[in-house]
């Protein structure tokens, strides 16, 4: 029987770091909403009310996008930036062995290679 080697496979592709509970993107969801809307809302609106309005729009944007995040495939976020040209697919790799890497070479002698269902 040939030896197995197996490699950990991350659960989704956009999984992003925490900031407490909850994802660093859903943060900055909020955290962009309250200062867009504040300083929008205070150029009409005295500074209480701007701070208010800000908070609850930046709260209402957090539950939004968490929503529409859960209801459309996971990846969607690096999707629509490599659509638009800001990330790459295959991000180039500094690690030396990476580079040198070919399908034959990358496993050791004697390991299975072939999947199964």
């Amino acid at each position: 029987m040939a030896k197995e080697f197996e490699l950990e496979f991350p659960k989704y592709m956009n999984d992003f770091p925490l900031f407490v509970f909850f994802p660093i993107d859903m943060i900055v969801v909020a955290i962009l909403g309250f200062f867009i809307s504040f300083w929008l809302i205070s150029l009409f609106l005295p500074l209480l009310v701007s701070i208010f309005l800000g908070g609850a729009i930046g709260v209402f944007l957090f539950f939004q996008y968490k929503r529409y995040k859960k209801e459309v495939a996971p990846g969607f976020i690096f999707h629509i930036l490599y659509v638009l040209g800001f990330v790459s697919m295959n991000p180039h790799s500094t690690d030396e062995e990476m580079l040198e890497m070919d399908v034959d070479g990358f496993f050791p002698e004697g390991y299975e290679t072939e999947f199964s269902d």
